[in-house]
């Protein structure tokens, strides 16, 4: 129920607007093995500047014989607000139900072509 209620209008409107998209602008180092990836995050037609901090985990060979992968993590907090993902759920006590603040995290392993 939670699932769909997150594709729902009240959320996502994943009928609407099907696809989240984020293209990256720039890669600044930070310090060691940290970056700042920034770009364009697009949620239900909106689209804002985020910066994701990011760290690099290392390079290995990859189960195909002759090709290498690489990894990288990364998080960065938005509003959910500034993306039209408007919702106000109150519990009966009248918490919030749904915080404003939405953490994306990211895993990538990238492979070269063997």
């Amino acid at each position: 129920m939670r699932d769909n209620h997150i594709r729902s209008n009240d959320f996502l409107a994943q009928e609407t607007y099907p696809t989240l998209t984020f293209k990256s602008t720039s890669i600044t180092p930070k310090s060691g093995d940290e970056y700042v990836l920034t770009g364009d995050l697009t949620i239900r037609d909106v689209t804002k500047s985020v910066s994701f901090d990011v760290e690099f985990l290392g390079t290995g060979p990859s189960a195909v014989p002759g090709a290498s992968v690489i990894g990288f993590e990364g998080t960065t907090e938005i509003d959910r607000r500034d993306f039209n993902v408007n919702f106000e759920g109150v519990l009966e006590n009248g918490a919030v139900a749904v915080s404003h603040k939405i953490v994306i995290e990211i895993a990538v392993e990238a492979a070269s072509a063997a």
